[in-house]
């Protein structure tokens, strides 16, 4: 009789794990004020000519904006976000380059110059959540 109540278990438990995935947590969102725009790179080629895997935009919450990823294989990735505050679909910078809106790597990388893909790499596991801070 213990074997007919553990058979559900086992299958209910192994199907919620084959369907978990990675949450992206942006943390230190200064306002609620326009989105944030995320893009995910898979290589090194693709984080140098900015042709990202993957690209989500929500709206931004104050405190923690949370990003669900169904879609993704785990893996070797980069995030590169930033905060859109005024919506105008780009990061806005000064005249010399200094981000004028809260900007974010993987690994909380912050480049002093131009940013370096291996300095960004992380590892995407489904049902273990990644949290990356906003720079203002």
């Amino acid at each position: 009789m213990q074997k007919h109540i553990l058979i559900p278990i086992f299958l209910f438990l192994a199907c919620g794990f084959a369907h978990s995935h990675a949450t992206i947590n942006i943390e230190n969102v200064a306002s609620e004020d326009g989105y944030i725009d995320m893009s995910i790179y898979m290589d090194k080629e693709s984080f140098i000519n900015n042709k990202p895997h993957y690209n989500v935009r929500k709206i931004a919450t104050q405190g923690v904006t949370k990003f669900p990823l169904k879609d993704m294989h785990e893996g070797k990735i980069s995030i590169f976000v930033y905060h859109d505050e005024n919506n105008d679909k780009k990061l806005n910078t000064s005249l010399f380059w200094v981000p004028k809106e809260g900007f974010g790597y993987s690994n909380d990388y912050i480049p002093t110059g131009r940013p370096k893909f291996d300095k960004t790499v992380i590892s995407l596991n489904h049902g273990i959540p990644i949290n990356l801070k906003m720079n203002y």
